[in-house]
């Protein structure tokens, strides 16, 4: 058993304290991983607002770990978090000739209220003690120290009691809900009774890993600008749910892993991105002044919020401003406990600015997968090409991608090969071997249905939510978003889909 101080942030107090606790005793098999991650829905791998075990796999943490040959243990949900958004749009039935106000998800409410049923039992379905990738889709800086497992199933307990027939579940409580069910089991997937109060950072402290990856901070409004064009949310300076601000948990998170002693190699941060490079944030025409159009409209969205470029390059440079706080916060934290030299920074900003071919219209910042296919940051669509010469009993048509593709549908979560990219820039950051990017990104697409198997429907998706913003802006209603989610009740709309999926990380 061993002890090791951590961080915790008085409201009360405008100083940081200091408190112990011990850390319980870890099976020599999990010490010391050859890598871990901690941090928010991009570092778990989180595609099209779907978090299961085939996406975690796929994360970039576990690209760079399986092109290193390392062991990086994943968590093996037994079935995705409450539902799978891409799965649901593949179910669709044909909408040709339906109209928009009638455009329902057919068995969607039973599907989740079965899903949410399932992981409400709580039994014991992991086959390991712990995982290497901690990251928690809609988790904000201050859950890398404050949840637990105990606090996450004292969430669900409070949204759903113990006893009760889970018939309706109110849309206002999905978020919370998601993460709370994320959190019990990825903080603690052997139920463990001494390890219910393990953190994020607890679990780094216990294991020692010899590389740590930390990706944090995009649900501090930064996810609503890209996803609904609505900048009113982007919080670096007011205090969070916990007291803390923005960047007292950075203050916070970086003593505590400065703290760490020399068993932990290397230290990357990765900062956070250009929103104003997000496939979902559309240009609504094709001119650009100084790097931005001149205005955008939200794609995977009923908001009908148009945002100009003059103000997105305005959130674009807070976010720059902010990393380079964030940067100073770790610089400083390291400084101070003399490990300066373990210490790296991936620059996702400076990435998705490299990229760039929405705003700057520069083809070569196309991300070529081979001689037939590339993928840039516009928003995904697809269509159909001839494919001679015709094999037999195969149709002569095959589902492609032509636009997009370096995100996944709700257009702020990359592809599988988004996330390849982000493996590709990581090794290059540490200098690691086997980081062959062609290879990376031949993989991604292969991992990805999204890119390969692409669902012709996600194209009218899109048109019919274009048509039902523009219905919105002039006035009309033609159909109100559901505020629970009722077993036997009317089955969801578009809207409703839109509408709660994006409650899952904000």
């Amino acid at each position: 058993m061993s002890t090791i101080s951590i961080f915790k942030y008085s409201v009360n107090s405008p100083s940081l304290s200091m408190s112990t606790s011990s850390l319980p005793t870890i099976p020599s098999e999990y010490m010391h991983p050859e890598s871990m991650i901690i941090g928010d829905s991009l570092a778990q791998g989180c595609r099209s607002l779907t978090v299961n075990a085939a996406f975690c796999k796929e994360s970039w943490a576990a690209r760079v770990a399986n092109a290193q040959g390392w062991q990086f243990r994943t968590p093996d949900f037994p079935r995705p978090i409450l539902y799978d958004l891409e799965q649901e749009i593949r179910l669709l039935g044909d909408l040709i000739q339906v109209a928009p106000s009638e455009i329902r998800f057919q068995g969607l409410i039973g599907r989740f209220l079965q899903n949410l049923r399932a992981w409400l039992s709580n039994h014991k379905e992991s086959n390991f003690f712990c995982f290497d990738n901690l990251g928690l889709a809609g988790a904000q800086p201050y859950d890398l120290y404050t949840r637990t497992a105990a606090t996450s199933g004292t969430e669900i307990a409070k949204i759903c009691p113990a006893g009760t027939a889970t018939s309706k579940v109110n849309v206002n409580d999905i978020g919370e809900l998601h993460l709370a069910i994320n959190g019990r089991f990825v903080l603690n997937p052997s139920q463990d009774p001494n390890l219910a109060d393990m953190t994020p950072v607890k679990w780094v402290q216990a294991r020692l890993p010899k590389r740590l990856f930390v990706q944090i901070g995009h649900n501090n409004g930064l996810y609503s600008i890209g996803a609904d064009a609505d900048p009113a949310k982007l919080n670096f300076t007011q205090n969070n749910q916990n007291g803390d601000t923005f960047f007292d948990s950075f203050r916070l998170i970086a003593n505590a892993l400065a703290s760490l002693p020399g068993d932990v190699q290397c230290i990357v941060v990765v900062l956070l991105p250009k929103i104003g490079g997000v496939a979902n944030l559309t240009p609504t025409d094709n001119g650009r002044q100084n790097g931005y159009a001149e205005n955008y409209a939200p794609t995977f969205s009923i908001s009908k919020t148009l945002l100009s470029g003059t103000a997105l390059a305005g959130v674009d440079a807070q976010i720059a401003a902010a990393n380079g706080t964030i940067k100073q916060i770790f610089t400083t934290a390291a400084q101070a406990s003399n490990q300066v030299g373990r210490l790296k920074f991936l620059d996702a900003f400076s990435l998705f600015e490299g990229i760039d071919y929405k705003n700057t219209l520069d083809s070569t910042r196309r991300i070529v997968i081979d001689q037939r296919q590339s993928i840039d940051n516009d928003y995904i669509k697809g269509g159909l090409i001839l494919q001679p010469p015709f094999p037999p009993g195969q149709p002569p048509f095959r589902k492609v991608i032509n636009r997009g593709g370096f995100e996944s549908v709700d257009g702020m979560h990359p592809t599988a090969c988004g996330y390849a990219l982000f493996a590709n820039k990581l090794m290059d950051l540490l200098g690691l071997p086997n980081n062959d990017l062609s290879k990376l990104l031949e993989q991604g697409f292969i991992d990805d249905a999204l890119l390969h198997d692409f669902p012709l429907k996600l194209d009218l998706i899109v048109s019919i939510l274009m048509e039902l913003r523009r219905a919105f802006r002039l006035g009309a209603s033609p159909v109100q978003p559901q505020q629970v989610l009722l077993e036997g009740g009317t089955e969801p709309h578009l809207i409703d889909i839109i509408h709660f999926a994006q409650q899952l990380v904000k």
